[in-house]
């Protein structure tokens, strides 16, 4: 292998973030019954980049529909959580937006 094409792996390697840990895309969707929103994880990806245009891309796909999304966002999750959890999940302790805006662990129920 040529020193430059090592050097390059090594680099890339050693970017590459903790085993596991990933982005996925968070589709909200309108509820039914008692539930009034849902949502499903879709494409985990190991960098918030590429996490970013699998969302964009997964937005076109279904503004063409007759069934939109209300959201589609980007949300940090590990692989395991990402692989365990469920379709049309309506939990509201589900991973977010919140961290990558930088308002995890604020309290945005009290004011100043």
């Amino acid at each position: 292998m040529p020193r430059k094409d090592l050097t390059d792996l090594v680099r890339a390697v050693l970017r590459r973030s903790a085993p596991g840990d990933g982005f996925a895309v968070r589709i909200d969707w309108p509820g039914y019954g008692p539930v009034l929103v849902c949502h499903d994880f879709t494409q985990f990806s190991p960098t918030l980049e590429r996490a970013l245009r699998r969302a964009a891309s997964t937005e076109r796909y279904w503004s063409r529909g007759p069934f939109q999304p209300l959201a589609v966002t980007v949300v940090p999750i590990d692989h395991a959580a990402f692989l365990a959890h469920p379709r049309e999940c309506p939990s509201t302790d589900c991973p977010t937006t919140a961290p990558l805006l930088g308002i995890e662990g604020k309290d945005l129920t009290k004011r100043p």
